[in-house]
């Protein structure tokens, strides 16, 4: 939750290749920097990348703002839920039908 406040906010990102959903929720870089944070010369240099060359890193925060919209729009995540809604709910109502077994005995 935290990257997509960050990317809402407009600030620059540098985050972990190797975390979870993290280069997804990045649009796998175009959005932030990413790097293994495991390594510390890799963070310090997505970080002093960052700092160094401010309009990169305004132009990934800008990025990650339209990127947002696309992805994670209230119609867009609304759609989703009603979706996975329908999912739920077919297969709640498919798993309380009597089996074939159930009625002919």
């Amino acid at each position: 939750m935290c990257l997509l406040e960050a990317m809402s906010a407009k600030l620059p990102i540098v985050a972990g290749v190797r975390s979870g959903g993290v280069p997804w929720t990045l649009f796998e870089g175009e959005a932030g920097i990413l790097v293994d944070v495991s390594a510390v010369d890799a963070l310090s240099k997505g970080i002093l990348q960052t700092l160094t060359r401010p309009e990169d890193a305004a132009a990934r925060a800008d990025r990650a703002v339209t990127l947002m919209g696309a992805r994670y729009s209230p119609e867009i995540i609304a759609q989703q839920y009603l979706g996975e809604y329908a999912r739920i709910t077919q297969t709640a109502a498919a798993d309380s039908r009597p089996s074939q077994s159930t009625v002919a005995g």
